[in-house]
């Protein structure tokens, strides 16, 4: 019997030891796959900029030579979308781009295909490479549309399914009018 006891004794550390391993190697996974995640384009996670604030300035020139400034006393508000390379919504987007939606300002946070820049440019749409706009305005996810009324106020961020979930929001139509 003392025998038994002390077999069981020595199966149960070896099956405690085996459950400490795996715990160690399925944490290791974890991880690595959450770093994974927060590497990936366009998937960025904090809150963002509150609506209200103040947008950060910046002052850059687009695909057409245009200068684009954000800040105060703008002589319009402007739409803001961010978009990612690699991301399929955005791609939605970009593939049903239609003119005349306001001000907009496609901001991407890698090269786009050359197919949806010549769809922006199209749409006499301004476009802008720039990673430094995505992390300067917090991001947290994309496609995200801000809206920024003309004394460069942060009005409404949206996350988009579409173009509708732009245009038949409030904020958007008294854009329009503005513009």
């Amino acid at each position: 019997m003392p025998k038994l006891i002390i077999y069981s004794y020595l199966m149960l550390c070896i099956i405690v030891i085996l459950e400490g391993l795996l715990i160690y190697c399925l944490s290791k996974r974890l991880n690595n796959f959450a770093n994974r995640i927060q590497m990936a384009k366009g998937v960025v996670f904090n809150k963002g900029i509150p609506v209200g604030t103040v947008a950060p300035v910046f002052k850059t020139i687009d695909q057409s030579k245009k200068t684009i400034r954000v800040g105060p006393n703008m002589t319009s508000p402007i739409i803001l979308i961010f978009v990612s390379a690699t991301c399929p919504g955005c791609k939605y987007l970009l593939n049903n781009l239609r003119s005349n939606i306001g001000n907009l300002i496609f901001i991407s946070n890698s090269d786009l295909d050359p197919l949806y820049k010549e769809k922006i440019q199209e749409s006499e749409y301004s476009y802008l490479h720039s990673p430094f706009l995505f992390s300067k305005y917090q991001l947290s996810g994309v496609p995200r549309a801000i809206l920024i009324n003309k004394q460069g106020v942060i009005e409404e961020a949206i996350q988009l399914q579409s173009w509708e979930n732009l245009t038949k929001t409030n904020t958007y139509n008294q854009f329009i009018e503005n513009f």
